[in-house]
């Protein structure tokens, strides 16, 4: 069963599926992360975690070759770790990556700056490297708010310079949503499940692909919203409604909205309805 705020999903019987999480992070090391538990027991037929940063990538294959994740059934063969990012078309080559490097005591070094207490630990929050995408106005900004928000520089300090020093720019490969759903490690074929975090790209990501194939497109789509502005977040429903693909049987619905991310499901069109409603706004 998967657990999200609002909705529980039927996992049962997809053990001959597939699944896809882009923007994997810390995948498989919070043993609390809900999608992590919702998952771990299904032997899926392959499984793909994309993770644009290079450093976060390299912690993630580590965390995945050194045992750590030995509650997840599907064999460590099956579980591909891919160092590149999503666009909304493929790139000619890298693209530039913007990411927070600062650690721990990152600050103080810098700069001198005395940490305030953060949850029981000295230092930036645990999330700071979570902050990363190709998009470099959303790191910049969200660099800034940490360390003002994390340090003792406050509100009006004068921000010292980010770039080099806080944020590193990385060139990353990018692909299409389309080419990471026809990865050839997804032996299951469909994926079951597709969890996205792309930091502040989600939507646009979202509305650029093409959904009405329904062998290469999920049943359950989880993205996270808050990043995103109306307009786009309108465009990437009015993508998943389907009302643009010829003869369509289904569509997917939107079945729970939390603070940072909602739940599509694909299913099929009631009788005597069209394509385009949903049970949540």
């Amino acid at each position: 069963m998967l657990h999200f705020p609002g909705a529980q999903v039927s996992l049962r019987g997809k053990d001959n599926a597939s699944l896809v999480v882009v923007g994997a992070h810390h995948f498989g090391g919070d043993p609390n992360d809900p999608i992590f538990r919702s998952v771990r027991s299904i032997t899926w037929q392959g499984v793909i975690l994309l993770e644009a940063s290079p450093p976060v990538s390299r912690e993630l294959r580590k965390l995945w070759k050194g045992g750590s994740t030995a509650s997840f059934a599907t064999p460590a063969d099956d579980v591909h770790i891919v160092n590149a990012g999503v666009c909304t078309k493929d790139a000619k080559g890298a693209l530039p990556f913007y990411s927070f490097v600062g650690n721990n005591s990152f600050a103080e070094e810098a700069d001198g700056l005395l940490k305030r207490q953060v949850g029981g630990h000295d230092g930036l929050p645990y999330w700071r490297t979570q902050i990363g995408s190709f998009d470099g106005s959303f790191v910049m900004k969200w660099s800034e708010h940490m360390l003002r928000k994390y340090t003792s520089l406050g509100p009006d300090g004068v921000l010292p310079p980010l770039m080099n020093r806080y944020v590193k720019v990385e060139n990353v490969r990018c692909h299409s949503l389309e080419r990471v759903l026809r990865h050839p490690g997804l032996r299951g074929g469909r994926p079951a499940l597709l969890v996205i975090d792309t930091e502040s790209l989600d939507c646009r990501i979202v509305a650029s692909h093409d959904w009405c194939e329904p062998d290469r497109s999920p049943e359950i789509l989880i993205f996270e919203h808050i990043h995103c502005s109306t307009s786009d977040f309108d465009a990437a429903k009015d993508r998943l409604s389907l009302k643009t693909c010829e003869h369509a049987r289904d569509q997917y619905v939107l079945r729970a909205r939390e603070r940072e991310n909602v739940l599509f499901v694909r299913q099929p069109l009631a009788a005597g309805t069209g394509a385009g409603s949903s049970k949540v706004r």
